[in-house]
Order: structure tokens, then sequence, then C-alpha cells
């Protein structure tokens, strides 16, 4: 009856959703463990045009800037040679996933570092984008060079 309860509160604490991370670490063997189930990767390149919205007015946080650069990339036509098209965010209600998403990058960059790139500044990078096993959204930032 140990055995089985100690099996029990094992089981239990697999199932149990994972803790919101900072940062995804890469593994000995150089992947990446991403905690939930991954919805699309791609490549971005941030330029001036996606730090602006439809309207013209300045977007101020990095989820806003992920959903304005595939609605450039999908609805626009605006992107450059770095842009990669995905098969996900092709509609308005997929794309404001990004915007309420969490923001994170790899270890150790931390989020503010990676918000901060992507708001203030032109950069390229791969986007991994997640609903986590909480059943949130998270996008995994890996800035270029």
């Amino acid at each position: 009856m140990k055995t089985f309860l100690s099996t029990l509160a094992l089981a239990g604490a697999l199932a149990a959703p994972a803790a919101a991370q900072d940062c995804i670490a890469f593994g000995s063997d150089g992947s990446a463990s991403i905690p939930g189930n991954v919805i699309v990767r791609y490549t971005a390149d941030w330029s001036d045009f996606d730090h602006f919205n439809s309207s013209g007015a300045r977007l101020t946080t990095a989820g806003q800037v992920l959903q304005q650069d595939r609605a450039n990339v999908h609805k626009f036509g605006k992107f450059t040679a770095y842009d990669s098209r995905d098969g996900y965010f092709t509609s308005l209600a997929r794309r404001q996933q990004l915007s309420g998403a969490r923001v994170i990058g790899y270890c150790p960059l931390s989020p503010g570092v990676v918000a901060d790139a992507l708001v203030n500044q032109a950069v390229s990078g791969n986007v991994v984008f997640y609903r986590g096993y909480d059943g949130g959204y998270v996008a995994v930032v890996d800035l270029a060079g």
C-alpha cells in the first residue's frame, strides 16, 4: 500500500502544471526542453514598421510587437527576407494570442532583456510559440547575433 501511495504521489507531481519559467534552459545535448505543446516556430526580423500598429501608434509591449510582426507578414504583406511565413498566425484571433502571451528568452536572458530588445530595437531572431501545460501561451524568443 505504501508503494502504491508513493507511486500516486509521484504521478500527481509529474502531472502537475509546470511553474512559469523566466527563461528556457538548454540541455547538455544543446536542445531546449519546452514545457508545453509547441504550436509553431518561425523566424522574424522586427523592423521599424513592426513597432507601430496599423493606426501609427507606437507599441509598448513585446507581445504587441510580435502580434504586429505577424500581421505585417500575413495581412499587410510587409516583411523582410528574414521573416518566415508560418501557417498559424493567419487570422486576427490567432495573432491576438501573441499579445497576451508571456514573452521569454533562452537562459540566461531575462524576460526584461528580451522585451526591451523587441520593443526598442530592430532585431532578428527565432520564435517558438507554445501552449504551456498550465494553459497559457508563451513565446520564446531567441535573439540573433
